[in-house]
């Protein structure tokens, strides 16, 4: 299947990531307040969490600038992360970095007494290289909060011709839920090309997180084990 060509509009005022804490608090009582009836499910902030019970908080963390040197010069990408909060115990499920340009959200999709699925979306500039451009990525990810394996489904990695483009592919939306009868995990996303035609991304795994179906291959689903920072 070929992924990906779409037409989006977002801002073009980027949030700065220069600016922002290397540590979550886990205990910021301001955080916590607002959650007391539902936890908020939407992170587009360093140093936010997702408070999802008692025993369970999720955060996107900043990890710093690293300077990096190319044949034409220096430039700058930001750190940053996806940390759990387990029994009082701090894992870091996910690092990447970005160009400072850029937006970062995370969605959680769904929890249950076992798992934690969310995505993540990144939204960059590259201005750095000779010929600046957009892109756009976004991974699938699955949390066992037992036995602290984590699995991450590429999604898209979407690239624009320039600045002033628009990205060839873009995800429109996506839902993840368990099918009680089959017991069977289904993750469902669309995906939206340039030309406005939408394809749709599945993702099927049993009751133990084995990869059943994947419209990318199964070879393609990683699967990593994560211990205690």
């Amino acid at each position: 299947m070929k992924i990906i060509k779409s037409v989006v509009i977002i801002s073009s005022i980027f949030f700065s990531l220069s600016c922002h804490t290397k540590n979550i608090d886990w205990n910021d009582y301001q955080q916590i307040v607002v959650q007391i009836n539902e936890p908020v499910l939407f992170l587009d902030q360093f140093g936010r969490f997702s408070q999802l019970n008692k025993n369970f908080k999720l955060g996107l963390v900043d990890y710093g600038n690293k300077n990096k040197k190319y044949s034409g010069g220096e430039y700058i990408l930001k750190s940053y992360g996806v940390e759990v909060l387990n029994n009082q115990k701090d894992y870091t499920l996910y690092q990447s970095t970005v160009p400072l340009k850029s937006n970062i959200d995370l969605k959680v999709l769904y929890q249950d007494q076992k798992i934690v699925a969310f995505r993540i979306r990144e939204f960059s500039d590259v201005d750095y290289v000779k010929r600046p451009y957009k892109k756009f990525i976004s991974n699938f990810f699955i949390y066992n909060k037992f036995s602290n394996l984590v699995i991450e489904a590429p999604l898209i990695n979407s690239s624009s011709t320039n600045l002033g483009s628009d990205y060839e592919s873009i995800l429109a939306g996506d839902s993840f839920s368990y099918i009680k009868k089959e017991k069977k995990y289904l993750y469902n996303a669309n995906i939206r090309e340039i030309n406005g035609k939408v394809n749709i991304y599945k993702l099927i795994l049993d009751s133990d997180l084995d990869c059943l179906e994947s419209t990318l291959g199964c070879e393609n689903i990683i699967y990593r084990d994560f211990l205690k920072k």
